[in-house]
């Protein structure tokens, strides 16, 4: 069956053309369609995407001066892996970070001016955009695509659903893709949205700008709901895939003439799609018995000879094509695992080269291929090899890459898939990263300073627990034995207008400072084994003693502007706390807020992990009684928008949650996460918004999660960490 599409808009346009008259398709008329002004000021964009932070948490993060401190447990920061890897030039393997958020990237081209195209999906929002950078990764905000739409069960199914090629002055996109988002009707009444009169399959988008092209017109009413594969010869754009999951169907439309022909395969498992060096469209499917090539004409499958006897008994589920020669996988003797990587003459129909390979079984979903002019490359489940066309000759060879398809350019390829959870490159960062608010460039600190632990002393780890700013000064508190490689405990301060520079402490300070906040000119530290000021002997003035004993916690406040220590803040509740954990302090106005791990005492009634002081270290309140005892581990204490915010493990929920504060001391409880056995083991405020890290029993994983505005809480698309500990962290 033939169905050929010739529209009257193609016939309008071309009497358009003939007439000299100037001429405007809208397809636009959806407001997916519209895309955003491109940025002419500022077309260049550095970094706008995933930080991630390894080997710990975030507990703080602070907001001055047009700079944002992330400081915690974490001993690795930076950009995200972004699903795109180099195995282009060295160092191989290593992931690019891109300066945006995604979820999974899927097809990627480069034009002849460097320049690259990414085709990606976002969180899981069932959207997919095309972004453009530059050849060193920064992004291009000239070029602005409208967005498109996927089915979100085409990402569980691991199959490729975008396709990117360039032809002359156009990008073109193929794919299971909408122009419109599915309508919740759409998506609860089987999964799979019903077709829609927009069209699908294919766009024509302007290589310079991103704009829709009218030509895109031709695709519409395609209907493809899963795709094989996608080639492009002149200006046909061929794709072959299933309306219902069963029969594969090849569309082979022309966006110049304005035609498309559907015609059945007859095929029930996965075709490959091939331009040989004529320009002329080939299908390849690999059968039950044996492997065949056909020639795609209008649509219709034309066989050809195809006898690839000489490599093996049966072919692979896929192939890849450059000019005249064909790449292809056989099977020589399955329960053996034999493979044979072989070259095919598609002008002589011979087959002129046969290399073995020792792998492993091949699932067959789990081959990809890509190919250039001097090259071809391909993954076998978790293994890359890189031949040279001419000889099949070895030219490099990876064993563990994650890979879910690979795009070739001029020179090299890349390896697409998922985002991942872990910095890319060294990112080496002791607990303290920042980065500039405006253009989100990472702000260099590590280069000047180096925390370390003690081996063979308390601060064993490095845990920064408090930030803060005065002047061109920042404050950092937490645990750590050595700066710059010289003994020094709990506090660093660092000159911000002379490249972050170590400088003197305030008051001389010793043993962990757990917390760090500051108000009113003071800088208040709590901790553990905590020294700080000179000896009340030495009759330093405003100094106070200090307390040496191993079992005691201390609260001090410094005056920045005086170097004098506070004299009449009260230490009976820290006193109190002993050697119990404390994970956080937060001062304002109102008072001095104590979160952790620990039991007080309050008008012969025991209190847990959270108390509110009077400036004078005078116990106000205590919100968690032991008695029902329901919420405890208060690991983080944030102001926002005058409220007080805490994040608690709900024990009788047993899940992740956070609560805010009232005057008369209850709380309001709302959940981090839906799912039981979850923590709350840090509470922070990021771009305005409140952040909780969440851990899960059982594992060190962690995932940050987002309070938007209107109270949802989802993932963070701006923030990661791989893992932290279950409770506060060091102590």
């Amino acid at each position: 069956m033939i169905r050929t599409y010739v529209y009257s808009s193609f016939v309008f346009l071309l009497a358009a053309l003939l007439c000299g008259c100037s001429l405007d398709l809208n397809l636009t008329q959806h407001p997916s369609l519209l895309p955003n002004s491109p940025d002419t000021e500022n077309p260049i964009q550095s970094f706008d995407g995933k930080l991630c932070f390894e080997g710990g948490a975030i507990r703080t993060v602070l907001e001055a001066d047009g700079i944002r401190y992330y400081g915690g447990d974490f001993t690795k920061a930076g950009p995200c892996q972004s699903g795109v890897t180099n195995l282009s030039s060295d160092p191989r393997g290593q992931a690019v970070s891109l300066p945006v958020s995604l979820k999974e990237a899927h097809a990627l081209v480069q034009d002849s001016a460097g320049r690259f195209y990414v085709a990606m999906t976002v969180a899981n929002s069932g959207e997919m955009h095309i972004k453009r950078f530059t050849n060193d990764w920064a992004l291009d905000n000239s070029f602005v695509a409208p967005a498109f739409y996927y089915h979100p069960s085409l990402l569980e199914q691991k199959r490729q659903i975008a396709w990117l090629h360039i032809k002359n002055d156009k990008l073109i996109l193929a794919g299971p893709l909408y122009y419109t988002q599915p309508s919740e009707e759409e998506e609860e009444e089987g999964g799979v949205p019903m077709a829609m009169e927009d069209g699908r399959n294919v766009a024509i988008l302007n290589l310079e700008n991103g704009s829709l092209l009218p030509a895109s017109i031709v695709a519409d009413g395609l209907d493809l709901l899963s795709v094989d594969d996608v080639i492009v010869a002149g200006s046909r754009v061929v794709l072959v895939g299933t309306k219902d999951g069963t029969e594969r169907i090849v569309v082979d439309l022309d966006y110049v003439n304005q035609t498309v022909f559907v015609e059945p395969t007859g095929f029930d498992s996965p075709a490959s799609l091939l331009v040989d060096g004529a320009g002329q469209p080939l299908a390849y499917h690999m059968g039950s018995e044996s492997s065949e090539l056909y020639t795609i004409n209008s649509g219709v499958l034309i066989p050809r000879a195809f006898d690839i006897s000489a490599c093996g008994v049966l072919g692979s589920p896929n192939v890849k094509a450059y000019g005249n020669m064909l790449y292809l996988l056989a099977l020589v003797e399955f329960e053996n695992n034999l493979v044979n990587i072989c070259s095919y003459d598609l002008s002589t129909n011979q087959v002129t080269r046969v290399m073995p390979w020792d792998t492993d079984r091949i699932p067959p979903s789990q081959i990809v291929w890509a190919a250039n002019e001097e090259r071809i490359a391909l993954a076998v489940g978790s293994q890359f090899l890189e031949l040279k066309r001419s000889d099949l000759t070895e030219t490099y060879y990876q064993s563990v890459l994650s890979s879910e398809t690979l795009a070739a350019v001029s020179g090299g390829f890349f390896a697409l898939g998922a985002a991942g959870n872990g910095v890319a490159g060294s990112g080496a960062h002791s607990g303290l990263y920042a980065e500039s608010m405006s253009t989100r460039q990472e702000v260099e600190i590590s280069t000047v300073l180096s925390l370390d632990g003690e081996s063979d002393g308390p601060n064993d780890t490095v845990s920064i627990r408090g930030l803060a700013v005065h002047g061109n000064k920042l404050y950092a508190g937490g645990f750590f034995g050595k700066v710059n490689g010289v003994q020094q405990q709990g506090l660093v301060v660092l000159d911000i207008k002379d490249e972050f520079k170590s400088l003197a402490l305030p008051v001389a300070v010793s043993g962990n400072v757990s917390g760090l906040s500051l108000y009113n000119n003071k800088l208040y530290m709590v901790g553990n084994n905590l020294v700080v000021g000179e000896d009340a002997e030495d009759g330093g003035a405003g100094d106070i003693e200090p307390m040496s004993v191993s079992s005691a916690s201390k609260l001090v406040a410094v005056d920045l502007n005086t170097g004098l220590l506070d004299s009449g803040l009260s230490n009976e509740v820290v006193v109190d706390i002993g050697n119990d954990d404390i994970y956080t302090l937060y001062v304002n106005q109102s008072g001095i807020y104590i979160g952790g791990y620990f039991v007080i005492s309050h008008e012969g009634s025991e209190y847990w992990d959270f108390a509110v002081l009077d400036h004078q270290g005078t116990l106000i309140g205590t919100p968690l009684p032991d008695d029902p005892g329901d919420y405890e581990s208060v690991s983080g204490v944030v102001e926002s928008g005058g409220k007080i915010y805490f994040s608690v493990w709900d024990s009788g929920s047993d899940k992740a949650s956070y609560a805010e504060l009232k005057p008369d001391m209850t709380f309001e409880t709302k959940l981090l996460s839906s799912q039981a056995g979850t923590k709350a083991v840090g509470l922070f405020k990021y771009n305005g918004n409140l952040h909780g890290v969440v851990t899960t029993q059982g594992s060190d994983a962690a995932v940050i999660r987002e309070v938007m505005q209107d109270g949802t809480v989802v993932e963070s698309e701006k923030l990661s960490v791989s893992e932290a500990e279950a409770g506060g962290g060091p102590s």
